[in-house]
């Protein structure tokens, strides 16, 4: 009997060590990424990048020949709204040929929110909805390519290049 209680008492001590472990779960450091619901589709970026020019934040994303981009003035966390052309949304013929472009439209607000800011891992994450219209210069009787373009439910964690 004294031996079974040993046993148990040595089972339930290596049981509480390796129970109470922290992060044992931990997947480790979670991969950029950049998604949207583009009108009812999911749009999930396989490139995405971030960067600085002086006091401006820009973030790219890229699904083969489509091509979105925004850009602020960052100021830290929080919410941002988009105008004019700070918000941008390509589509390619071949990669360099642009077949159609939207722009933010003046009818309804886009907006970008950074709602996590590492500075010393340079590590942006934030969401965004945006509300486009195609350019002015492409044939406004093109049924093709709608007039009007959203992109809802963004997320994006991206990292700095260093």
């Amino acid at each position: 009997m004294k031996k079974l209680t040993i046993l148990s008492l040595v089972l339930l001590t290596a049981l509480s060590f390796t129970a109470c472990r922290k992060n044992c779960c931990d997947a480790g450091p979670q991969p950029d990424l950049l998604t949207a619901k583009k009108g009812s589709a999911e749009w999930v970026s396989k490139t995405q990048e971030i960067n600085t020019y002086n006091d401006s934040l820009f973030v790219f994303g890229n699904v083969g020949e489509q091509h979105l981009r925004f850009r602020i003035k960052f100021t830290g966390v929080g919410k941002y709204v988009l105008e004019g052309s700070q918000a941008n949304y390509t589509e390619t013929i071949g990669g360099d040929v642009t077949a159609v472009e939207y722009h933010d439209d003046p009818a309804a607000e886009s907006v970008l929110n950074i709602i996590g800011y590492d500075k010393d891992n340079k590590i942006y994450v934030g969401n965004f909805t945006l509300n486009l219209q195609r350019g002015y210069r492409y044939d406004p009787l093109d049924a093709y390519y709608p007039q009007k373009l959203a992109f809802t439910n963004g997320n994006f964690k991206i990292t700095l290049a260093k």
